[in-house]
């Protein structure tokens, strides 16, 4: 067939609901509860919507419609010429008027509107190569989890552990969740990326009437314990190159599959977390990526503004760009933690983010071959939503490190560090800006 492309999928049927048998397991559920509900659901989709590979053809362009179709099956020798140059005329005339239409509803939009742009052949996304010497899953999955052990000072832990940012009777308690807030959750899920349960999002979507309640009683069951699933704890990582064609290990960036019903929790707690820090002040002013309203442009605007000041002042700007790498790798469990407890969760919080950190594993995919389990001691995971918050709590505290002369603006994991001066200081300037305590805070915090 030509242009034929093979697909594998699952033609639903009649939905049901099966889950009433699992009522019987509810009352004595446990950590692994989560497996025998995924395994039901896979179970379900087995005997509604099997597996199937058929042939399809390439999709039609969406601009040609029924009339041209219609037109375009006209067999007249004599008005062929005619037929022809009205068809090119109907087909141009209609693209035109389909394109206006689609760019003009995402225009609001960038993200969508690059995205209607490739959809359209007018950019065209380049993509990455991984060099064929680098194709042993063993191989990649040793070097992500190879990161060098950290040490952490007993009395920084025993410091946050035992102070409070704020009011210490102003916790943050881990609250039940509603059926309807779970459902928020789960439809603002935009990565369609499946875990190893094999579970996708339309998947879970389409028997999510019959399964809220389940899912949702999952849910809570897991914060009332403080235990998290451990098959939310297991990560197929595939590799994505950095760079045009990836020859190195280095040059490869670990992004994590995670199950659906993971990424649900991750939301929940994420707008929990996001609440409190924005009631409480606690993240740093001077902190954009990872926040709403905080992004690129505002740490360009702050940073090139104070600079085009003090130029005009006559005052010269000595900036110093950080880059951490392997930063969310380099996370340590045991001092996250203390930063939870110092900034108000409750210690029930604390016991659910303890299992959360705890045993996790990961294994890495690339195509049909998969490496040996490796257990993650170390870190946050990867292209988990819940991860860039955690990281922005563990370093909210930097900006104290800094002397009153020395400003600074964090972006994701980057730092911009400055000072201004006038010329005849310079020197001076350089002293203030090398001795400052950041490196000592990189030291003990992140390496």
């Amino acid at each position: 067939m030509k242009n034929a492309v093979e697909v594998v999928y699952r033609p639903p049927s009649k939905p049901t609901n099966c889950f009433d048998n699992l009522e019987i397991t509810l009352a004595n559920l446990t950590a692994e509860m989560d497996e025998i509900i995924l395994t039901a659901i896979i179970a379900l989709f087995d005997v509604h919507a099997p597996l199937k590979t058929i042939s399809t053809k390439r999709p039609a362009k969406p601009y040609i419609t029924d009339t041209i179709k219609e037109i375009i099956k006209l067999k007249d020798k004599e008005a062929y010429k005619d037929l022809k140059n009205y068809v090119s005329y109907a087909i141009k005339q209609e693209k035109a008027a389909y394109v206006e239409y689609e760019l003009n509803a995402c225009k609001k939009n960038s993200r969508k509107l690059w995205n209607k742009f490739s959809d359209l052949g007018v950019h065209q996304r380049k993509s990455n190569e991984i060099a064929p010497e680098l194709t042993d899953p063993n191989r990649i999955n040793n070097f992500f989890c190879n990161v060098p052990s950290t040490s952490i000072d007993p009395n920084l832990v025993e410091f946050f552990n035992y102070n409070r940012h704020h009011n210490p009777h102003q916790t943050l308690e881990l609250t039940l969740v509603t059926m309807e807030e779970v459902k928020n959750a789960l439809l603002s899920i935009k990565s369609n990326a499946t875990g190893l349960d094999n579970i996708s999002l339309q998947m879970l979507k389409l028997i999510f009437p019959f399964c809220g309640d389940t899912i949702t009683h999952l849910i809570n069951t897991s914060f009332l314990s403080g235990m998290v699933p451990k098959v939310w704890k297991k990560a197929v990582v595939v590799p994505l190159a950095k760079v045009t064609k990836a020859t190195k290990l280095k040059e490869l960036r670990p992004i994590n599959l995670l199950p659906v019903t993971y990424k649900i929790v991750e939301k929940i707690i994420t707008y929990i977390i996001m609440k409190y820090m924005n009631e409480f002040n606690i993240l740093p002013s001077y902190r954009s990526g990872f926040r709403r309203n905080y992004s690129t442009c505002s740490a360009l605007l702050k940073i090139t503004s104070e600079i085009s000041t003090a130029l005009d002042d006559s005052q010269l700007c000595i900036l110093t760009l950080l880059y951490y790498s392997k930063a969310f790798d380099m996370v340590n469990p045991q001092l996250l933690l203390a930063k939870l407890r110092y900034y108000g969760l409750a210690e029930a919080f604390c016991d659910w983010f303890n299992s959360y950190l705890s045993n996790r594993t990961q294994v890495v995919k690339l195509e049909d071959n998969v490496s040996s389990e490796i257990e993650m001691a170390l870190g946050v995971p990867q292209g988990s939503s819940l991860s860039p918050i955690l990281f922005t709590t563990f370093t909210a505290d930097l900006p104290s490190c800094l002397s009153s002369d020395v400003s600074a603006h964090l972006y994701a994991d980057d730092t911009q560090m400055y000072v201004f001066c006038n010329p005849q200081d310079i020197n001076s300037a350089v002293s203030i800006l090398t001795k400052q305590e950041f490196g000592t805070y990189v030291r003990m915090v992140l390496k």
